[in-house]
């Protein structure tokens, strides 16, 4: 719920540039980190649910 919060308010900016990867901008790492929570179906349901969450934040933000 944080970092959905952190997205909706502009706070996580997505053209800044990730540190450890010139390449890549800073959202791109942090899909990277939250998709790689879901193991499988194997996953717990709230961790799925709190993935799909984050990744709808994302995706319906326009300033990403």
């Amino acid at each position: 719920m944080r970092l959905q919060k952190l997205i909706a308010y502009g706070h996580l900016a997505g053209n800044t540039v990730d540190s450890t990867s010139p390449g890549k901008r800073m959202i791109d790492r942090v899909v990277e980190v939250i998709c790689g929570c879901f193991t499988g179906p194997q996953t717990d349901d709230g961790v799925q649910l709190q993935i799909i969450k984050v990744e709808n934040s994302i995706l319906g933000f326009s300033n990403l």
